[in-house]
């Protein structure tokens, strides 16, 4: 196991636990971990593809990286009333 599939392991595992928290919590807690779980999944898509050398998993994170931000204002314009 090389150096960049034990990080993308525990990026993955801190992925988990953002989405848990994603699940449960206050609204604005909801809202802060999902920011930090688009985080945590661009960090694990960019470790595994250098991991397994497969160039369009970049693509994936770029996209992802892109599209999390105004996922979220979505997110919080949809839950607006009890913010």
């Amino acid at each position: 196991m090389s150096a960049w599939t034990a990080a993308a392991i525990f990026a993955t595992l801190v992925l988990a636990v953002a989405v848990l928290q994603t699940a449960r919590g206050s609204i604005e807690a909801r809202l802060v971990s999902l920011q930090f779980a688009s985080t945590a999944a661009i960090v694990a898509l960019l470790l595994i593809a250098q991991s397994f050398g497969n160039a369009s998993a970049f693509d994936v994170a770029l996209a992802l990286a892109l599209l999390s931000f105004p996922a979220s204002i979505v997110y919080a314009r949809f839950y607006a009333r009890w913010l």
